[in-house]
């Protein structure tokens, strides 16, 4: 059986926050490494939680640039 072409865009919806939060955390300073290191094991371990948590509330702990 196969799946017609949208349903593979549905199943990797889900995906997308936690990857981009995985970059997010990557490319960016936190306070201190220990938060930056909760926030990246967060993503990675609890998939879909973790990433939209850091999307409502890692994204405004980053340090500002400058």
């Amino acid at each position: 059986m196969q799946l017609p072409w949208w349903a593979f865009i549905l199943l990797a919806l889900p995906i997308l926050p936690n990857m981009w939060s995985i970059w997010h955390v990557h490319n960016n300073e936190f306070p201190t490494f220990q938060e930056k290191a909760l926030w990246f094991v967060t993503a990675v371990f609890i998939p879909v939680l973790g990433g939209l948590a850091y999307i409502f509330f890692g994204r405004r702990r980053i340090k500002p640039r400058g």
